[in-house]
């Protein structure tokens, strides 16, 4: 019976706490740019804090690419070549890794239009790189709660 529990208690810690990772697809009519649209993610849910994000160019047939109007808080986000991630004014990403792994904000040639709020807390294996080549717009980045002049994403 002690073993059985045990086992039941391990399954369940590891689903509570396992990583997933879903792709932008966007284009649902009348929402096609909106982050918090279910209808325009991979697996039909809204990110979370235990979700690694991969937006794309184009996955299904139009150029519709991610806006984030409002606070949500994600595992990573990965931007694929031509992929372009906007936050708003009134949006924020946070990213946090106190009780997960996270690369952050990784780049393959996508880009980051902030307006808003980018917060990177407890990031894995961070680097700076040339503010002009990921990230744009007159937000602003903490990085561990603290503003910094040079946006920081994760290099694998």
């Amino acid at each position: 019976m002690k073993t059985l529990l045990i086992a039941i208690l391990t399954l369940a810690s590891t689903t509570l706490f396992a990583q997933n990772t879903v792709t932008w697809k966007g284009g649902t009519p009348g929402k096609e740019n909106k982050w918090n649209e279910s209808k325009n993610w991979s697996d039909n849910q809204v990110p979370d804090e235990n979700t690694n994000v991969i937006i794309k160019a184009m996955n299904t047939g139009h150029f519709a690419q991610p806006v984030v109007d409002e606070a949500v808080e994600v595992a990573s986000i990965e931007l694929q070549a031509g992929a372009k991630l906007t936050v708003t004014a009134s949006g924020s990403v946070m990213i946090d890794g106190s009780d997960i792994y996270t690369i952050g904000i990784v780049s393959y040639g996508g880009t980051l239009v902030n307006k808003g709020l980018i917060n990177l807390i407890n990031i894995d294996n961070f680097s700076t790189v040339d503010f002009q080549e990921i990230h744009s717009g007159n937000g602003t980045v903490l990085l561990d709660n603290q503003s910094i002049n040079a946006k920081y994403y994760a290099k694998k």
